[in-house]
Protein backbone atom coordinates (compact mmCIF):
# COMPACT_ATOMS: atom_id res chain seq x y z
CA UNK A 1 0.00 0.00 0.00
CA UNK A 2 2.92 2.62 0.87
CA UNK A 3 4.59 1.58 -2.24
CA UNK A 4 1.43 2.39 -4.38
CA UNK A 5 1.09 5.76 -2.56
CA UNK A 6 4.38 6.90 -3.63
CA UNK A 7 4.49 5.67 -6.78
CA UNK A 8 1.04 7.61 -7.42
CA UNK A 9 2.19 10.57 -5.84
CA UNK A 10 5.60 10.46 -7.95
CA UNK A 11 3.09 10.50 -11.02
CA UNK A 12 1.39 13.50 -9.27
CA UNK A 13 4.43 15.36 -8.97
CA UNK A 14 5.49 14.24 -12.07
CA UNK A 15 2.43 15.46 -13.67
CA UNK A 16 2.86 18.86 -12.30
CA UNK A 17 6.21 19.54 -12.78
CA UNK A 18 5.89 18.75 -16.43
CA UNK A 19 2.90 20.86 -17.11
CA UNK A 20 5.16 24.15 -17.49
CA UNK A 21 6.92 21.94 -20.48
CA UNK A 22 3.73 21.07 -22.45
CA UNK A 23 3.13 25.25 -23.07
CA UNK A 24 5.53 26.35 -25.50
CA UNK A 25 4.81 29.85 -24.29
CA UNK A 26 6.56 28.83 -20.66
CA UNK A 27 9.56 27.80 -22.01
CA UNK A 28 12.37 29.05 -19.51
CA UNK A 29 9.50 29.85 -16.11
CA UNK A 30 11.43 27.30 -13.90
CA UNK A 31 14.73 28.70 -14.89
CA UNK A 32 13.73 32.35 -14.22
CA UNK A 33 11.63 31.81 -11.08
CA UNK A 34 14.26 30.39 -9.67
CA UNK A 35 16.78 33.03 -10.83
CA UNK A 36 14.13 35.57 -9.10
CA UNK A 37 14.01 33.60 -5.68
CA UNK A 38 17.72 34.07 -5.59
CA UNK A 39 17.67 37.42 -6.23
CA UNK A 40 15.41 38.56 -4.74
CA UNK A 41 16.62 36.69 -1.49
CA UNK A 42 12.79 34.97 -1.37
CA UNK A 43 12.89 31.24 -0.08
CA UNK A 44 9.94 29.38 -2.00
CA UNK A 45 6.99 30.83 -3.78
CA UNK A 46 3.87 28.94 -5.50
CA UNK A 47 2.35 29.95 -8.95
CA UNK A 48 -0.97 29.03 -10.98
CA UNK A 49 -1.83 29.64 -14.74
CA UNK A 50 -5.01 29.46 -16.37
CA UNK A 51 -6.53 29.99 -19.52
CA UNK A 52 -10.63 29.56 -20.01
CA UNK A 53 -11.02 26.20 -18.58
CA UNK A 54 -7.73 25.27 -18.73
CA UNK A 55 -5.25 24.83 -15.93
CA UNK A 56 -1.90 25.76 -17.42
CA UNK A 57 0.38 25.09 -14.63
CA UNK A 58 0.03 24.70 -10.87
CA UNK A 59 3.48 24.34 -9.38
CA UNK A 60 5.50 25.39 -6.42
CA UNK A 61 9.31 26.64 -6.53
CA UNK A 62 11.49 26.79 -3.61
CA UNK A 63 10.96 26.10 0.01
CA UNK A 64 7.97 26.53 2.26
CA UNK A 65 10.22 25.30 5.23
CA UNK A 66 14.04 26.67 4.48
CA UNK A 67 15.61 24.96 7.89
CA UNK A 68 13.48 21.41 7.09
CA UNK A 69 14.19 21.37 3.65
CA UNK A 70 10.51 21.38 2.76
CA UNK A 71 9.39 22.14 -0.56
CA UNK A 72 6.83 23.97 -1.76
CA UNK A 73 4.10 22.17 -3.59
CA UNK A 74 1.03 23.03 -5.61
CA UNK A 75 -0.84 22.60 -2.71
CA UNK A 76 1.26 24.58 -0.27
CA UNK A 77 -1.08 27.09 1.93
CA UNK A 78 0.22 30.92 1.81
CA UNK A 79 -1.44 33.63 3.34
CA UNK A 80 -2.97 35.61 1.11
CA UNK A 81 -3.19 38.86 2.67
CA UNK A 82 -5.82 41.30 0.88
CA UNK A 83 -6.38 38.97 -1.52
CA UNK A 84 -9.44 38.43 0.31
CA UNK A 85 -10.99 41.27 -0.19
CA UNK A 86 -12.31 40.41 -3.72
CA UNK A 87 -14.03 37.48 -1.79
CA UNK A 88 -15.78 39.21 0.87
CA UNK A 89 -17.03 41.77 -1.83
CA UNK A 90 -18.32 38.80 -3.98
CA UNK A 91 -20.37 37.78 -1.00
CA UNK A 92 -21.78 41.35 -0.92
CA UNK A 93 -22.47 41.00 -4.47
CA UNK A 94 -24.58 37.62 -4.27
CA UNK A 95 -26.45 39.37 -1.28
CA UNK A 96 -27.18 42.01 -3.81
CA UNK A 97 -28.37 39.85 -6.71
CA UNK A 98 -30.93 38.13 -4.30
CA UNK A 99 -32.43 41.80 -3.36
CA UNK A 100 -30.90 41.22 0.31
CA UNK A 101 -29.37 44.87 0.16
CA UNK A 102 -29.10 47.74 -2.22
CA UNK A 103 -24.53 48.64 -2.87
CA UNK A 104 -26.05 52.30 -3.18
CA UNK A 105 -28.09 52.88 -0.30
CA UNK A 106 -26.74 54.08 3.31
CA UNK A 107 -25.30 51.64 5.20
CA UNK A 108 -26.13 53.13 8.52
CA UNK A 109 -30.13 52.22 7.18
CA UNK A 110 -29.05 48.90 7.34
CA UNK A 111 -26.25 48.64 10.25
CA UNK A 112 -26.82 51.61 12.52
CA UNK A 113 -24.10 50.81 14.92
CA UNK A 114 -21.56 51.66 11.74
CA UNK A 115 -20.83 55.29 12.99
CA UNK A 116 -18.42 57.72 11.74
CA UNK A 117 -17.06 61.06 13.24
CA UNK A 118 -18.67 63.19 10.69
CA UNK A 119 -22.44 62.55 10.93
CA UNK A 120 -22.32 63.49 6.82
CA UNK A 121 -20.67 60.09 5.92
CA UNK A 122 -22.89 58.05 8.52
CA UNK A 123 -26.04 59.70 6.89
CA UNK A 124 -24.64 58.90 3.35
CA UNK A 125 -21.67 56.22 2.73
CA UNK A 126 -22.93 53.30 0.61
CA UNK A 127 -21.01 49.96 0.05
CA UNK A 128 -20.03 51.37 -3.21
CA UNK A 129 -18.19 53.90 -1.71
CA UNK A 130 -17.15 50.83 1.48
CA UNK A 131 -15.76 48.70 -1.59
CA UNK A 132 -14.14 51.02 -3.70
CA UNK A 133 -11.92 52.81 -0.87
CA UNK A 134 -13.49 56.49 -1.64
CA UNK A 135 -15.33 56.96 2.44
CA UNK A 136 -12.89 59.80 3.08
CA UNK A 137 -10.91 57.60 5.70
CA UNK A 138 -7.32 56.79 5.51
CA UNK A 139 -5.99 53.70 6.24
CA UNK A 140 -5.80 54.04 10.11
CA UNK A 141 -4.25 50.50 10.20
CA UNK A 142 -2.42 50.96 13.24
CA UNK A 143 -5.91 50.74 15.11
CA UNK A 144 -5.90 47.12 14.03
CA UNK A 145 -2.72 45.72 12.74
CA UNK A 146 -1.69 46.29 17.00
CA UNK A 147 -4.75 44.67 18.32
CA UNK A 148 -4.76 41.37 16.75
CA UNK A 149 -4.88 40.05 20.28
CA UNK A 150 -7.46 42.04 22.08
CA UNK A 151 -9.98 42.78 19.80
CA UNK A 152 -13.04 41.30 17.71
CA UNK A 153 -15.43 42.65 14.91
CA UNK A 154 -17.65 44.36 17.21
CA UNK A 155 -14.30 46.12 18.79
CA UNK A 156 -13.53 47.37 15.23
CA UNK A 157 -16.53 48.31 14.10
CA UNK A 158 -16.99 50.54 17.04
CA UNK A 159 -13.81 52.18 16.67
CA UNK A 160 -14.79 53.35 13.45
CA UNK A 161 -16.78 56.35 14.51
CA UNK A 162 -13.38 57.88 16.46
CA UNK A 163 -11.43 57.89 12.98
CA UNK A 164 -10.54 60.88 11.47
CA UNK A 165 -11.33 61.56 7.43
CA UNK A 166 -8.64 63.13 5.44
CA UNK A 167 -11.17 63.52 2.46
CA UNK A 168 -14.61 64.40 1.70
CA UNK A 169 -16.67 61.48 0.97
CA UNK A 170 -16.06 60.18 -2.59
CA UNK A 171 -13.26 62.61 -3.15
CA UNK A 172 -10.11 60.54 -2.95
CA UNK A 173 -9.04 57.03 -2.98
CA UNK A 174 -7.73 56.01 0.07
CA UNK A 175 -7.57 52.41 0.98
CA UNK A 176 -9.03 51.16 4.14
CA UNK A 177 -9.37 47.76 5.60
CA UNK A 178 -12.01 48.79 8.06
CA UNK A 179 -14.41 48.73 5.48
CA UNK A 180 -14.02 45.43 4.07
CA UNK A 181 -14.03 44.24 8.19
CA UNK A 182 -17.88 46.26 8.13
CA UNK A 183 -18.75 44.82 4.75
CA UNK A 184 -17.88 41.09 6.34
CA UNK A 185 -20.21 42.14 10.04
CA UNK A 186 -22.65 43.31 7.35
CA UNK A 187 -23.52 40.19 5.91
CA UNK A 188 -23.15 38.25 9.22
CA UNK A 189 -26.05 40.77 10.51
CA UNK A 190 -28.36 40.37 7.33
CA UNK A 191 -27.80 36.86 7.12
CA UNK A 192 -27.57 35.23 10.50
CA UNK A 193 -24.37 33.88 9.50
CA UNK A 194 -20.54 34.73 10.26
CA UNK A 195 -17.85 35.76 7.22
CA UNK A 196 -16.60 32.78 7.50
CA UNK A 197 -19.48 30.66 7.12
CA UNK A 198 -20.33 32.52 4.06
CA UNK A 199 -17.47 32.12 2.24
CA UNK A 200 -17.24 28.38 2.82
CA UNK A 201 -20.73 27.71 1.72
CA UNK A 202 -21.09 30.16 -1.04
CA UNK A 203 -17.47 29.80 -2.21
CA UNK A 204 -15.11 27.77 -1.32
CA UNK A 205 -17.83 24.18 -1.24
CA UNK A 206 -19.30 25.20 -4.83
CA UNK A 207 -15.49 25.87 -5.80
CA UNK A 208 -14.30 22.07 -4.32
CA UNK A 209 -11.82 24.65 -2.45
CA UNK A 210 -10.82 22.47 0.07
CA UNK A 211 -6.91 23.44 0.80
CA UNK A 212 -8.07 26.87 1.71
CA UNK A 213 -8.09 28.09 5.09
CA UNK A 214 -9.97 31.19 6.08
CA UNK A 215 -7.88 31.78 9.30
CA UNK A 216 -4.34 31.77 10.58
CA UNK A 217 -5.21 29.19 12.62
CA UNK A 218 -6.79 27.22 10.45
CA UNK A 219 -3.81 27.64 8.08
CA UNK A 220 -1.17 26.27 10.44
CA UNK A 221 -2.83 23.35 11.04
CA UNK A 222 -2.80 22.07 7.44
CA UNK A 223 -0.56 19.71 6.99
CA UNK A 224 0.83 21.65 3.85
CA UNK A 225 1.48 25.23 4.70
CA UNK A 226 4.20 27.67 4.34
CA UNK A 227 6.42 29.28 7.23
CA UNK A 228 6.80 32.52 6.88
CA UNK A 229 10.19 35.28 6.36
CA UNK A 230 11.27 38.30 5.71
CA UNK A 231 14.30 39.32 3.87
CA UNK A 232 16.68 42.67 4.70
CA UNK A 233 19.98 43.48 2.82
CA UNK A 234 20.30 39.74 2.04
CA UNK A 235 19.48 38.53 5.23
CA UNK A 236 16.43 35.82 5.59
CA UNK A 237 14.54 35.58 9.06
CA UNK A 238 11.68 33.69 9.85
CA UNK A 239 8.40 35.80 10.82
CA UNK A 240 6.22 35.54 13.28
CA UNK A 241 2.65 34.89 11.81
CA UNK A 242 -0.34 37.39 12.17
CA UNK A 243 -3.47 36.28 13.80
CA UNK A 244 -6.93 38.03 12.38
CA UNK A 245 -9.18 38.98 15.16
CA UNK A 246 -11.60 40.54 14.01
CA UNK A 247 -10.42 41.70 10.49
CA UNK A 248 -10.57 38.03 8.80
CA UNK A 249 -13.04 39.69 5.74
CA UNK A 250 -9.71 42.18 4.95
CA UNK A 251 -7.45 39.94 4.80
CA UNK A 252 -7.07 36.12 6.94
CA UNK A 253 -7.72 33.91 3.91
CA UNK A 254 -4.63 31.32 3.08
CA UNK A 255 -4.93 29.21 -0.10
CA UNK A 256 -2.74 27.18 -2.38
CA UNK A 257 -1.86 27.34 -6.01
CA UNK A 258 -3.96 24.70 -7.03
CA UNK A 259 -6.97 25.90 -5.30
CA UNK A 260 -6.56 29.45 -6.59
CA UNK A 261 -7.18 28.05 -9.71
CA UNK A 262 -10.77 27.57 -9.52
CA UNK A 263 -11.10 31.32 -8.50
CA UNK A 264 -9.35 32.40 -11.28
CA UNK A 265 -11.45 30.73 -13.87
CA UNK A 266 -14.61 31.76 -11.71
CA UNK A 267 -13.95 35.49 -12.88
CA UNK A 268 -12.47 34.55 -16.38
CA UNK A 269 -15.93 33.36 -16.91
CA UNK A 270 -17.81 36.29 -15.36
CA UNK A 271 -18.72 34.43 -12.03
CA UNK A 272 -20.18 31.39 -13.30
CA UNK A 273 -18.55 27.98 -12.67
CA UNK A 274 -19.48 24.89 -14.31
CA UNK A 275 -22.31 26.51 -15.71
CA UNK A 276 -23.59 27.09 -12.27
CA UNK A 277 -23.66 31.50 -11.78
CA UNK A 278 -22.31 31.88 -8.05
CA UNK A 279 -22.61 35.58 -8.94
CA UNK A 280 -24.49 37.90 -11.48
CA UNK A 281 -22.77 39.09 -14.64
CA UNK A 282 -23.82 42.54 -13.52
CA UNK A 283 -21.97 42.57 -10.26
CA UNK A 284 -19.05 40.92 -12.69
CA UNK A 285 -18.90 44.32 -14.38
CA UNK A 286 -19.43 46.15 -11.54
CA UNK A 287 -17.02 44.91 -9.81
CA UNK A 288 -14.64 45.20 -12.94
CA UNK A 289 -14.80 48.49 -14.07
CA UNK A 290 -13.75 51.72 -12.27
CA UNK A 291 -15.69 52.32 -9.48
CA UNK A 292 -12.59 54.95 -8.02
CA UNK A 293 -9.84 56.72 -9.99
CA UNK A 294 -6.38 56.01 -7.91
CA UNK A 295 -4.84 58.96 -6.40
CA UNK A 296 -1.62 58.85 -8.06
CA UNK A 297 0.05 60.69 -10.75
CA UNK A 298 -0.92 59.82 -14.38
CA UNK A 299 1.08 57.08 -16.57
CA UNK A 300 3.81 58.60 -18.90
CA UNK A 301 5.24 56.59 -22.34
CA UNK A 302 7.39 54.52 -20.49
CA UNK A 303 5.46 52.91 -18.26
CA UNK A 304 4.58 49.78 -19.53
CA UNK A 305 2.32 48.72 -16.56
CA UNK A 306 0.00 51.22 -14.84
CA UNK A 307 -3.02 51.63 -12.33
CA UNK A 308 -5.53 53.63 -13.44
CA UNK A 309 -8.78 52.44 -11.31
CA UNK A 310 -10.11 50.34 -8.42
CA UNK A 311 -13.40 48.20 -8.76
CA UNK A 312 -14.81 46.12 -6.06
CA UNK A 313 -11.95 44.57 -4.52
CA UNK A 314 -10.16 45.01 -6.99
CA UNK A 315 -7.12 47.14 -8.82
CA UNK A 316 -7.61 47.94 -12.57
CA UNK A 317 -4.68 48.39 -14.55
CA UNK A 318 -3.10 48.17 -18.23
CA UNK A 319 -0.12 45.88 -19.23
CA UNK A 320 1.36 46.81 -22.37
CA UNK A 321 -2.25 47.67 -23.55
CA UNK A 322 -3.83 44.48 -21.95
CA UNK A 323 -6.74 45.13 -19.43
CA UNK A 324 -5.26 43.76 -15.92
CA UNK A 325 -7.73 43.17 -12.88
CA UNK A 326 -5.32 42.34 -10.44
CA UNK A 327 -5.17 42.61 -6.43
CA UNK A 328 -2.18 42.94 -4.04
CA UNK A 329 -1.83 40.76 -1.28
CA UNK A 330 0.97 41.71 2.06
CA UNK A 331 1.43 40.21 5.32
CA UNK A 332 3.97 38.82 8.17
CA UNK A 333 5.98 36.94 6.02
CA UNK A 334 3.60 36.41 2.85
CA UNK A 335 3.23 39.02 -0.28
CA UNK A 336 0.85 37.64 -2.97
CA UNK A 337 -0.77 38.44 -6.27
CA UNK A 338 -4.07 37.10 -8.01
CA UNK A 339 -4.55 38.54 -11.47
CA UNK A 340 -6.75 38.17 -14.36
CA UNK A 341 -6.87 39.65 -18.11
CA UNK A 342 -11.01 39.64 -18.56
CA UNK A 343 -10.41 39.96 -22.65
CA UNK A 344 -7.99 37.49 -22.61
CA UNK A 345 -8.95 34.90 -20.78
CA UNK A 346 -6.15 34.17 -18.60
CA UNK A 347 -5.70 34.13 -14.95
CA UNK A 348 -2.09 33.91 -12.55
CA UNK A 349 -1.75 33.60 -9.14
CA UNK A 350 2.00 33.94 -7.97
CA UNK A 351 2.31 33.86 -4.04
CA UNK A 352 5.45 34.27 -2.09
CA UNK A 353 6.47 33.50 1.64
CA UNK A 354 8.24 36.50 2.12
CA UNK A 355 6.33 39.65 3.28
CA UNK A 356 6.82 43.02 1.24
CA UNK A 357 8.52 41.34 -1.89
CA UNK A 358 8.15 42.35 -5.44
CA UNK A 359 8.35 38.81 -6.33
CA UNK A 360 5.16 38.30 -7.22
CA UNK A 361 5.07 41.32 -9.59
CA UNK A 362 8.15 40.49 -11.27
CA UNK A 363 7.02 36.89 -11.89
CA UNK A 364 3.35 37.49 -12.77
CA UNK A 365 5.00 40.01 -15.48
CA UNK A 366 6.72 37.62 -16.87
CA UNK A 367 4.23 35.10 -17.52
CA UNK A 368 1.86 37.78 -18.64
CA UNK A 369 4.51 38.88 -21.63
CA UNK A 370 4.40 35.06 -22.19
CA UNK A 371 0.68 33.64 -22.57
CA UNK A 372 -0.18 36.86 -24.44
CA UNK A 373 3.06 37.15 -26.70
CA UNK A 374 4.54 40.95 -25.78
CA UNK A 375 7.57 42.12 -26.21
CA UNK A 376 10.35 41.48 -23.89
CA UNK A 377 10.61 43.20 -20.68
CA UNK A 378 13.37 42.56 -17.93
CA UNK A 379 11.05 42.45 -15.05
CA UNK A 380 13.36 40.59 -12.83
CA UNK A 381 16.55 43.06 -13.85
CA UNK A 382 14.54 46.14 -13.27
CA UNK A 383 13.74 44.57 -9.55
CA UNK A 384 17.17 43.52 -8.93
CA UNK A 385 18.73 47.18 -9.89
CA UNK A 386 16.37 48.87 -7.75
CA UNK A 387 16.83 46.66 -4.47
CA UNK A 388 20.24 47.60 -5.47
CA UNK A 389 19.96 51.28 -5.24
CA UNK A 390 17.86 50.96 -2.06
CA UNK A 391 20.52 48.69 -0.27
CA UNK A 392 23.76 50.58 -1.60
CA UNK A 393 22.98 54.40 -1.84
CA UNK A 394 23.52 56.86 0.93
CA UNK A 395 20.30 58.30 1.65
CA UNK A 396 20.24 61.99 3.41
CA UNK A 397 18.33 61.28 6.59
CA UNK A 398 16.15 64.25 7.05
CA UNK A 399 15.25 63.16 10.48
CA UNK A 400 18.72 63.83 11.30
CA UNK A 401 18.64 67.21 9.76
CA UNK A 402 15.82 68.47 11.90
CA UNK A 403 17.02 66.70 15.08
CA UNK A 404 17.80 69.65 17.59
CA UNK A 405 21.09 68.25 19.51
CA UNK A 406 21.76 69.00 23.06
CA UNK A 407 18.24 68.95 24.29
CA UNK A 408 16.83 66.71 26.75
CA UNK A 409 13.74 65.10 27.87
CA UNK A 410 11.43 67.43 30.00
CA UNK A 411 10.41 64.60 33.12
CA UNK A 412 12.70 61.92 34.16
CA UNK A 413 12.00 58.74 32.30
CA UNK A 414 9.83 57.16 35.02
CA UNK A 415 7.13 59.58 34.64
CA UNK A 416 6.75 58.57 31.00
CA UNK A 417 5.99 54.87 32.11
CA UNK A 418 1.99 53.88 32.01
CA UNK A 419 -0.92 52.95 29.76
CA UNK A 420 -1.68 55.39 26.99
CA UNK A 421 -5.40 54.78 25.25
CA UNK A 422 -7.32 56.05 22.40
CA UNK A 423 -10.61 55.54 21.59
CA UNK A 424 -10.46 54.28 17.50
CA UNK A 425 -6.56 53.04 18.47
CA UNK A 426 -6.90 51.30 22.05
CA UNK A 427 -4.46 50.56 24.73
CA UNK A 428 -0.46 51.46 24.62
CA UNK A 429 2.22 50.73 27.34
CA UNK A 430 5.38 52.47 27.79
CA UNK A 431 7.47 50.72 30.01
CA UNK A 432 11.13 51.23 30.99
CA UNK A 433 14.06 48.86 30.88
CA UNK A 434 17.21 48.80 30.98
CA UNK A 435 17.48 53.37 31.11
CA UNK A 436 15.07 53.31 28.15
CA UNK A 437 12.03 53.62 27.35
CA UNK A 438 10.07 50.49 25.44
CA UNK A 439 6.34 50.83 23.87
CA UNK A 440 4.37 48.01 23.92
CA UNK A 441 1.50 47.35 21.51
CA UNK A 442 -0.33 44.41 20.84
CA UNK A 443 2.44 41.45 21.15
CA UNK A 444 4.89 43.71 19.75
CA UNK A 445 7.43 45.86 21.83
CA UNK A 446 9.75 48.90 20.22
CA UNK A 447 12.41 51.31 21.99
CA UNK A 448 11.26 54.87 22.20
CA UNK A 449 14.33 56.65 21.39
CA UNK A 450 14.68 59.93 22.47
CA UNK A 451 14.51 62.64 19.30
CA UNK A 452 14.66 66.20 20.72
CA UNK A 453 12.92 67.74 23.44
CA UNK A 454 9.82 65.52 24.75
CA UNK A 455 9.62 63.81 21.48
CA UNK A 456 10.84 60.05 21.23
CA UNK A 457 11.09 57.99 17.56
CA UNK A 458 10.47 54.39 17.74
CA UNK A 459 13.26 52.12 17.29
CA UNK A 460 13.52 48.43 17.29
CA UNK A 461 14.78 47.05 20.64
CA UNK A 462 17.66 44.89 19.04
CA UNK A 463 19.07 48.11 17.32
CA UNK A 464 19.10 47.30 14.05
CA UNK A 465 16.85 50.34 12.33
CA UNK A 466 14.47 53.35 13.60
CA UNK A 467 11.36 54.23 11.97
CA UNK A 468 10.22 57.53 11.01
CA UNK A 469 7.03 57.48 13.42
CA UNK A 470 7.99 59.83 16.34
CA UNK A 471 5.65 60.26 19.68
CA UNK A 472 5.80 63.75 20.66
CA UNK A 473 4.37 63.22 24.45
CA UNK A 474 2.33 66.93 26.11
CA UNK A 475 2.56 67.88 29.54
CA UNK A 476 -0.42 69.21 31.41
CA UNK A 477 -0.83 72.42 33.19
CA UNK A 478 0.17 70.53 37.03
CA UNK A 479 2.94 69.35 35.11
CA UNK A 480 2.04 65.93 34.74
CA UNK A 481 2.56 64.26 31.53
CA UNK A 482 -1.41 64.19 29.80
CA UNK A 483 -0.31 61.59 26.84
CA UNK A 484 1.45 61.57 23.41
CA UNK A 485 0.44 62.28 19.82
CA UNK A 486 1.34 60.65 16.72
CA UNK A 487 0.74 60.36 13.11
CA UNK A 488 -1.46 57.57 11.87
CA UNK A 489 -1.15 58.48 8.38
CA UNK A 490 1.38 60.90 6.53
CA UNK A 491 -1.53 63.04 5.49
CA UNK A 492 -2.95 63.31 8.92
CA UNK A 493 0.03 64.29 11.13
CA UNK A 494 -0.46 64.31 15.09
CA UNK A 495 -4.45 63.70 14.28
CA UNK A 496 -4.05 60.52 17.09
CA UNK A 497 -3.38 61.64 20.73
CA UNK A 498 -2.71 58.54 23.40
CA UNK A 499 -4.15 59.92 26.56
CA UNK A 500 -2.13 58.89 29.75
CA UNK A 501 -4.18 56.43 32.06
CA UNK A 502 -3.48 57.74 35.60
CA UNK A 503 -3.59 54.84 37.53
CA UNK A 504 -5.93 53.94 39.81
CA UNK A 505 -5.74 52.58 43.43
CA UNK A 506 -8.15 50.66 44.99
CA UNK A 507 -9.37 51.93 48.82
CA UNK A 508 -12.13 50.07 51.09
CA UNK A 509 -14.88 52.09 51.84
CA UNK A 510 -13.52 52.32 55.28
CA UNK A 511 -10.57 53.62 54.52
CA UNK A 512 -12.20 56.39 52.51
CA UNK A 513 -13.96 57.58 55.29
CA UNK A 514 -11.38 59.88 56.83
CA UNK A 515 -12.09 62.29 53.52
CA UNK A 516 -15.69 62.29 54.40
CA UNK A 517 -16.96 65.69 55.31
CA UNK A 518 -17.67 69.22 54.40
CA UNK A 519 -15.06 71.42 53.27
CA UNK A 520 -15.21 75.59 53.32
CA UNK A 521 -14.05 77.07 49.96
CA UNK A 522 -14.04 80.82 50.40
CA UNK A 523 -17.75 80.73 51.60
CA UNK A 524 -18.74 77.81 49.57
CA UNK A 525 -19.40 74.33 51.17
CA UNK A 526 -17.94 71.30 49.17
CA UNK A 527 -18.98 67.90 49.83
CA UNK A 528 -17.03 64.78 49.84
CA UNK A 529 -19.06 61.67 50.91
CA UNK A 530 -19.24 57.58 49.80
CA UNK A 531 -21.44 56.30 47.27
CA UNK A 532 -21.41 52.75 45.92
CA UNK A 533 -17.78 52.54 48.00
CA UNK A 534 -16.62 55.00 45.89
CA UNK A 535 -15.31 58.97 47.35
CA UNK A 536 -17.41 61.25 45.66
CA UNK A 537 -17.44 65.81 45.60
CA UNK A 538 -20.15 67.72 45.41
CA UNK A 539 -19.79 71.42 44.38
CA UNK A 540 -23.21 73.75 44.50
CA UNK A 541 -24.43 74.48 41.10
CA UNK A 542 -22.30 71.10 39.47
CA UNK A 543 -22.79 67.88 38.80
CA UNK A 544 -21.72 65.11 41.36
CA UNK A 545 -18.23 63.90 40.58
CA UNK A 546 -16.46 60.92 41.25
CA UNK A 547 -13.21 60.75 42.53
CA UNK A 548 -10.29 57.52 41.90
CA UNK A 549 -7.23 57.36 43.91
CA UNK A 550 -4.32 57.52 42.38
CA UNK A 551 -1.65 57.79 45.52
CA UNK A 552 -1.81 58.36 49.21
CA UNK A 553 -4.44 61.05 49.73
CA UNK A 554 -4.61 61.98 45.83
CA UNK A 555 -7.20 61.41 43.77
CA UNK A 556 -8.08 62.52 40.11
CA UNK A 557 -12.11 63.87 38.98
CA UNK A 558 -13.15 61.49 36.85
CA UNK A 559 -14.85 62.95 33.87
CA UNK A 560 -12.30 66.21 34.12
CA UNK A 561 -8.72 65.83 32.39
CA UNK A 562 -6.63 68.31 34.49
CA UNK A 563 -8.48 68.04 37.69
CA UNK A 564 -7.64 66.60 41.36
CA UNK A 565 -8.25 66.71 44.71
CA UNK A 566 -5.33 66.69 47.21
CA UNK A 567 -6.26 65.98 51.01
CA UNK A 568 -4.16 67.31 53.78
CA UNK A 569 -4.49 64.68 56.56
CA UNK A 570 -3.76 64.91 60.04
CA UNK A 571 -4.40 62.32 62.67
CA UNK A 572 -6.31 59.81 60.25
CA UNK A 573 -8.20 63.06 59.30
CA UNK A 574 -8.79 65.08 56.40
CA UNK A 575 -8.65 68.53 57.35
CA UNK A 576 -8.16 70.69 54.48
CA UNK A 577 -9.21 69.75 50.21
CA UNK A 578 -6.96 70.81 47.71
CA UNK A 579 -8.90 71.71 44.44
CA UNK A 580 -5.90 71.33 42.00
CA UNK A 581 -7.12 72.83 38.54
CA UNK A 582 -5.12 74.18 35.18
CA UNK A 583 -6.38 77.51 36.06
CA UNK A 584 -4.59 77.13 39.78
CA UNK A 585 -4.79 75.36 43.42
CA UNK A 586 -7.85 76.25 45.80
CA UNK A 587 -7.65 75.49 49.31
CA UNK A 588 -10.73 74.01 50.84
CA UNK A 589 -10.67 73.58 54.61
CA UNK A 590 -12.81 71.27 56.86
CA UNK A 591 -15.85 72.39 59.00
CA UNK A 592 -15.71 72.33 62.67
Amino acid sequence: MKKALLAVLAVVIFHTAALAQQDPRLVGLDTFIEKTLKQLDAVGCAVAIVEKDKIILTKGFGYRDLDNKKAVSASTQFAIGSCTKAFTASIIGMLSDEKKLSIDQPVHELMPELRFKDPNLTANITLRDMMCHRTGLPRHDFAWYVRNRDANRDTFLHAIRYFEATAGLREAWQYNNFMFMAQGALAQKLTGKTWEQLVRERILRPLSMNGTSLSTEDMVSALDHSLGYSATKGKIKKEDYYYFNGMEPAGSIASSAKDMTAWLKLWIYGGKSNGKELFSTQYFGEATKTQMALSQPPPTAKDEVSGYGYGFGWFLSNHKGHYRVEHGGNINGFSASTSFFPNDSIGIFVVVNQDGSSVPSVIRNWIADKMMGLTYTDWLKQRVDAKLKADTMKVENSDSLSRKIGTRPAHMLDDYVGKYRDAGYGMLEVLKKNDTLRLVFGKDTMALGHFHYDIFKLENPDGDGSFSLKAAFETNFMGDISGFKTQSESTEMNKVFFEKQQAEVKMAAADLQKYVGEFDLSGMTIKMFISKETLRMFVPGQPEYELAATKANEFKIKDLEGFSVRFEVTDGKATAAYSIQPNGTFKATRKK
